[in-house]
């Protein structure tokens, strides 16, 4: 009766509990649980909480100050400032060496000043500051050092406030005037490296570096590209473009700037020349590519490139001084590759299983260099569906003698993508697909909901199979489990056990070292002589047995839940399915499950790049029309291949030790959501049957009541806990947990590279004062351009953000001043005065779909 009593509760327990509805799961936000794990996870990286530039998702930038007030007098001053800090760091403060700011102090407590890099710094952990100090001098100094990253300043020297306080490039801060400043001639110093790149068509980067000194104005520099070259692209921090003739002009502002042309050749070439030298000297370096030709470099003067000012990047190559009237020519000594290397191409490959198990969707990615075979074909039984070469699709024929369905490849450098089938899950199935070897595969296997690995063969390394899973350790306790419970039993007990924890061993939540703790008790219950020592093991062989309860019933109800509902299973977190896998093959795979984005035009970035001239497009224009010959027919149908999975469920990676050949094979061993369901009904069984043989009801000497009162007791204990979900015994999540933690934080917003926009711009500029509106619209949190002009030019008096003082402000190395914005639309005041000259400059950056301007007093220029 005792033993139906307690059976009947079990099975209630267990059932009603397993067949409950789930609690509903917000996969979107981050568990509370793991809150306080952030800064652990991403210590090193602590820049992932600083916001982003709206443009670039790593463009991070974690110090935002606001206006720096200074109040200046003969003897010294004192200077106020605050800060908004997203990542602790060293932050700059006012001052250099020679005039080092005294009494700072951070939200009023006295903080500690050192040295970085020469400038006076504090250390700021992340929130909102307000950061004050002082100067003493006997003489009020000629300048004065304030933080780059300053985005308004406020000066006042002996009570009287500086209408327009002159700030340089250098972020220096001017307090007295400037000797010779108008007397300064406006020059610009041009240095031109050039990197000759022997490709077919060979290409040339020029790269100028210039410093320029004066005022702003329009520069042009005649005879910049080489002669029979056309340029391509411009890479520049300054408006710039290229005339007709092939004249650079470019915008230019005080400061030194670095330019680069790509050109091209327009006939194949044995000799160069610059053709007009009229900035003196130029430094040559030359990159050879051996496998296209060999030649050898005549008529300029050799040098060591780590002697020049060459760029970084090129000081491996071999330089030459080039000096006027020289002339570099190429001797050619062999021209082609008559025994060309093998093939090294690379394979990444992405299984997705069906959800009845019927087949595969694959996902390749082959990256690597061709120089012997130039197409590429898959093998029978994959059905190839999709392919794309350097981000364009290609039309799929049949390649060689056998017809297998493939494509041709014209370049040397391959980086290709590639959908597949596999309509049979059973059996064996090709490594790689490819009628092709590799040098190295890797790549991932994703399991649905229900379905379980239990190990796979032909393959090197696939950590986190059930096989896998099996340590020295977890081997040796099931057998000391399974042989103790023999020797205290009999043999069947002990087969018994040993099959219960082959199932359960693995399993998350289930009962483990709990059962040494009633096995030893026990034992000593059987052996000892009747005393103290044997009732405080009786003591300690109930305590097991509770425990062991306490843990098995939300085990064996989570078996049976799982079991019939699949989907409701903690993928991602348990022992079984994840701990082998790495951070490094988790953002891979969701690398290539992302799906491709439509083109989309995109906005100006920081960098500009200029409209070509009209000569030079149509060049461009023609060059193309003669590549088209080779490309295939634009009527041709495209396949589109079967469709991507885009869900995510079990992962396991896989990695191949060396070279794969193409003929290697893969054999899975999976076990369905149905053997999944009737296995997990066997561990409750046998679970059930060996605890009920283990706790030995027969032998407790407890009557019906007091056996019923502690029966009811326990349910109202343990029901509570069986609809709480898996909880970690330790409290810490385990180390996969905090993997996957990590990559959500990592996740860049969704709408990089096009985070903002600004539908419309309003300019109003009457008599010296000028006002700007400008409309932001922000998809995340992010920081924005401002429009203005360089600091020398021109600097605000005032930035609103929705009409209040905006606290996030900072200008970047080219002197444009950014913004703070949160998510949602906003609206930004810029007002300051005009610049004294007759003619200024807007620059803006992010470019607003519509402006509007209101000006009586000035004339205005290139607005359509």
């Amino acid at each position: 009766m005792k033993i139906r009593i307690l059976g009947f509760t079990l099975s209630f327990l267990i059932f009603t509990m397993a067949v409950s509805a789930a609690p509903p799961l917000n996969l979107d936000s981050i568990p509370p649980s793991l809150e306080p794990w952030k800064a652990w996870v991403l210590h090193g990286q602590e820049d992932q909480f600083c916001p982003v530039a709206y443009n670039n998702g790593q463009g991070y930038r974690c110090i935002w100050p606001s206006r720096l007030n200074l109040d200046l007098d003969t003897n010294g001053g004192q200077f106020t400032q605050h800060w908004l800090v997203f990542a602790k760091d060293w932050v700059p403060l006012p001052g250099s060496r020679k005039i080092w700011p005294q009494d700072i102090s951070i939200d009023g407590k006295a903080a500690a000043v050192v040295e970085k890099e020469g400038v006076p710094s504090v250390y700021m952990a992340p929130g909102r500051h307000q950061l004050k100090g002082l100067f003493t001098w006997k003489e009020m100094p000629e300048m004065i050092r304030i933080p780059e990253a300053s985005g308004l300043v406020s000066l006042s020297i002996n009570r009287k406030a500086v209408s327009s306080p002159v700030l340089d490039a250098r972020g220096r801060l001017w307090l007295q005037k400037r000797k010779g400043i108008q007397s300064k001639p406006q020059q610009t110093e041009v240095r031109i490296y050039r990197l000759i790149n022997d490709t077919i068509p060979m290409s040339v980067t020029t790269h100028l570096k210039m410093n320029v000194s004066g005022q702003a104005r329009k520069v042009k520099l005649e005879k910049v590209l080489l002669k029979h070259f056309i340029p391509l692209r411009i890479n520049s921090p300054l408006p710039a473009r290229i005339g007709i003739k092939g004249e650079l002009m470019i915008q230019a502002r005080p400061g030194r700037w670095e330019i680069k042309i790509f050109s091209r050749s327009e006939n194949p070439v044995n000799k160069i020349a610059p053709e007009k030298m009229a900035y003196g000297q130029e430094i040559w370096a030359f990159k050879s590519q051996n496998h296209l030709r060999m030649v050898k470099t005549e008529g300029v003067q050799s040098v060591d490139p780590s002697q020049t000012d060459l760029p970084a990047k090129w000081k491996k190559f071999p330089a030459f001084i080039v000096k006027p009237g020289n002339v570099m020519a190429f001797k050619e000594i062999r021209r082609g590759d008559p025994d060309p290397a093998p093939d090294q191409i690379h394979l990444k490959r992405n299984w997705w299983l069906d959800f009845d198990g019927n087949g595969f969707t694959i996902q390749d990615r082959i990256h690597g260099t061709m120089s012997q075979q130039w197409n590429l074909a898959m093998n029978p039984p994959g059905i190839l569906g999709r392919v794309s070469v350097d981000g364009k699709d290609q039309l799929i024929t049949s390649q060689g003698k056998d017809q297998k369905p493939g494509v041709e490849l014209r370049r040397g450098k391959l980086d290709l993508v590639a959908e597949s089938r596999y309509e049979a899950s059973t059996g064996r199935i090709p490594a790689v697909g490819w009628d092709h070897d590799f040098q190295s595969v890797s790549g991932s296997l994703n399991l649905p909901p229900g379905w379980r690995l239990l190990t796979a063969g032909g393959v090197d390394v696939m950590p986190g199979t059930w096989f896998q899973r099996w340590t020295l350790l977890d081997l040796f306790l099931a057998l000391i489990i399974s042989l103790t419970i023999l020797k205290l039993w009999n043999w069947r007990w002990g087969l018994l056990a040993l099959v219960t924890l082959a199932i359960t061993y693995h399993e998350p939540g289930s009962p483990r070292i709990v059962w040494l703790n009633l096995l030893a008790a026990s034992a000593l219950l059987k052996f000892l002589p009747d005393g103290w020592i044997k009732r405080m093991a009786g003591v300690w062989r109930v305590a097991s047995i509770v425990t062991l309860l306490v843990i098995a019933i939300p085990f064996m109800v989570q078996q049976v839940r799982w079991g019939v509902y699949p989907q409701l299973e903690t993928h991602g977190t348990g022992r079984w399915f994840s701990s082998g896998r790495s951070l490094d093959a988790t953002l891979e795979a969701e690398k290539v499950m992302a799906p491709r984005p439509a083109p989309k035009k995109r906005k100006a970035s920081k960098v500009k790049v200029p409209l070509e001239s009209s000569g030079v497009m149509q060049q461009k224009l023609d060059y193309r029309k003669e590549q088209a010959v080779f490309v295939q027919d634009p009527n041709a149908l495209i396949q589109t291949g079967p469709g991507l999975p885009n869900w995510k469920w079990r992962s396991f990676a896989m990695k191949w030790n060396g070279p794969v050949i193409k003929d290697q094979q893969v054999r899975l061993w999976l076990l369905s959501p149905i053997a999944n369901l009737i296995l997990g009904i066997v561990r409750v069984l046998f679970l059930a049957i060996l605890i009920f043989g283990l706790i030995d009801l027969k032998r407790w000497k407890i009557n019906a009541g007091s056996f019923s009162s502690s029966a009811v007791l326990l349910c109202i204990l343990l029901f509570p806990g069986l609809s709480a979900g898996e909880t970690k015994m330790d409290g810490y999540p385990s180390n996969e947990l905090l993997q996957q933690l990590k990559q959500r934080l990592l996740e860049k917003p969704d709408c990089l590279p096009e985070c903002a926009s600004s539908p419309k711009i309003e300019i109003a500029a009457k008599g010296n004062r000028l006002r700007i509106l400008f409309s932001v619209h922000a998809a995340e949190k992010v920081a924005v351009p401002l429009p203005g002009l360089s600091v020398v030019s021109w600097q605000p008096k005032q930035v609103l953000l929705d009409s209040v003082p905006a606290h996030g402000l900072a200008r970047d190395k080219e002197g444009l001043l950014w913004i703070l914005v949160p998510k949602g639309i906003h609206a930004i005041t810029i007002t300051g005065s005009v610049p004294p000259d007759n003619s200024f400059q807007m620059l803006l950056p992010l470019k607003p779909h519509r402006g509007t301007i209101k000006t009586k007093d000035w004339n205005v220029q290139g607005v359509d």
